[in-house]
């Protein structure tokens, strides 16, 4: 879609070019030319349209009761993590049950 829109002034250029070939009439070249002037006209301009006022950043403060927190897993020792899986060999898988 914005393909075939962006290629609206090829096609007013290459009809108006063939027109004013094929009819050798002046008016028709000077309504081309109108045509493109009234098209780039009324397309909406994407640039910034005068000055942008930006809101103050705030600044971060830290509460003073904030504690840090370590929410990192901790490493399960060898043996714990033997029981367990001991423990699950024998229980045996949920689903059969």
């Amino acid at each position: 879609m914005v393909l075939l829109i962006n290629l609206i002034p090829l096609v007013i250029v290459l009809v108006g070019g063939f027109m004013t070939y094929k009819k050798r009439k002046l008016w028709i070249a000077i309504a081309t030319i109108l045509a493109l002037v009234i098209y780039f006209k009324a397309q909406p301009s994407y640039m910034p349209k005068g000055d942008i006022q930006r809101s103050e950043i705030p600044e971060f403060t830290a509460p003073a009761n904030a504690v840090i927190e370590d929410r990192n897993r901790k490493p399960v020792p060898v043996e714990e993590r033997r029981q367990q899986m001991r423990e699950d060999v024998q229980r045996g898988p949920g689903f059969s049950q």
